[in-house]
């Protein structure tokens, strides 16, 4: 995904790709569902909070496969390394809710990749 674009890129699935992922895509949040589990639920009830990233990591692994890459393969070589992480609770989540996860990227260059996350139960938007 090096400049933002995989064109010519060979995808996991051994095609190629004329796609170029340009800004329409860039603004365009892709979207996942996640069922917790019970083995996502701490101590107290609900979602323990390293359970968030597991589920961020979910949405951005189907992200990129939706795309025709992985986190090892960006394209040219490149691989993605996650350097910073912030979440922010807002609502509780408990064993079964089930969830949607919106992921879109905020920048696009040879270094930087910012994926953004956002999280909501389907049965409430909360």
């Amino acid at each position: 995904m090096s400049n933002c674009s995989h064109e010519g890129h060979k995808r996991q699935d051994g095609r190629h790709s004329d796609h170029k992922l340009e800004k329409d895509i860039m603004e365009k949040a892709f979207a996942a569902e996640y069922v917790v589990t019970i083995g996502d639920i701490n101590y107290g009830g609900h979602l323990g909070n390293e359970r968030s990233l597991l589920i961020f990591h979910d949405a951005r692994y189907r992200f990129l496969q939706s795309l025709g890459f992985s986190e090892t393969d960006l394209g040219n070589g490149k691989g993605l390394i996650i350097v910073e992480a912030t979440v922010h609770f807002l609502k509780e989540v408990l064993v079964h809710d089930v969830l949607e996860t919106r992921v879109w990227l905020s920048e696009c260059s040879e270094r930087r990749l910012p994926m953004h996350y956002e999280v909501k139960r389907k049965t409430d938007g909360k």
